[in-house]
């Protein structure tokens, strides 16, 4: 229980730090802290390389599903950052929500429906709390770009969970 906690904590912290850095137009001390919250994931892990390839395909995943959203005009990101169209700091914050899928969301890899409606709620609070923030732009009309972040995220949600109860068939 306790390492539940501990790790979403570890998220929540490293998703503010990266959100309110990037806002700031400093998202290299976000994406720092999220490179500290993955060291310490890994270090508590046990299979680590099963782990580094769900970090890898949150990011992966992540990066593409906004890109997505960016070249459709849906969001926007203020800063200019090495990568595009989705900066390094959100894939970031991708690979940071794959650090909760089996220790803290593990629960949910067997409700994939539920899953998807998380997803669906929690991801456009997300990206609507970090637009407050100053980091990312819902494009007008609002609710057409919250509509595509909440499908983004419904179906986000339980691929990756998924991916993850399978990667923990392989190590068996």
């Amino acid at each position: 229980m306790a390492r539940r906690a501990i790790n979403l904590v570890a998220f929540q912290a490293a998703w503010f730090a990266t959100v309110l850095t990037a806002a700031q137009g400093r998202p290299w001390a976000g994406i720092a802290t999220v490179a500290l919250v993955v060291i310490l994931h890994l270090a508590a892990e046990r299979w680590r390389t099963r782990e580094i390839a769900l970090l890898t395909a949150a990011g992966l995943l992540g990066y593409g599903l906004d890109s997505s959203l960016v070249l459709l005009e849906m969001i926007r990101f203020p800063d200019k950052d090495i990568i595009e169209p989705a900066p390094l700091w959100m894939v970031g914050l991708w690979v940071s929500f794959g650090t909760i899928l089996h220790v803290s969301l593990g629960w949910l890899s067997r409700r994939l429906a539920l899953a998807s409606i998380l997803g669906l709620v929690g991801g456009p609070l997300a990206y609507w709390s970090g637009m407050r923030l100053g980091a990312i732009e819902l494009r007008e009309p609002l609710w057409q770009s919250a509509g595509a972040v909440a499908i983004e995220w419904a179906l986000a949600t339980p691929l990756l969970l998924y991916l993850t109860r399978f990667a923990a068939r392989e190590e068996s």
